[in-house]
């Protein structure tokens, strides 16, 4: 029954992709244009949360020389 009912299905899809070919295509267009810029916002999320993550660390770093630099002219002036 339920192989029955899938190949109708299947059938009644294949027959509106025949009589409807550029609908059909059309709507495949939008849902994959859709799909794209769902991933492009995505990937540019993870760019600039990527990106915010390297300036926090050179902050972390030039924080770290200074601290470094500090000491070393403590330790020269001993």
């Amino acid at each position: 029954m339920l192989e029955r009912i899938v190949l109708e299905e299947v059938s009644n899809l294949a027959d509106f992709v025949r009589c409807y070919e550029p609908v059909f295509l059309y709507l495949l267009a939008k849902k994959n244009n859709a799909m794209r810029q769902k991933e492009y916002r995505r990937l540019e999320q993870a760019v600039e949360s990527g990106e915010k993550r390297i300036a926090e660390i050179d902050r972390l770093i030039e924080k770290v020389f200074e601290q470094f630099t500090i000491m070393l002219r403590k330790y020269e002036q001993e």
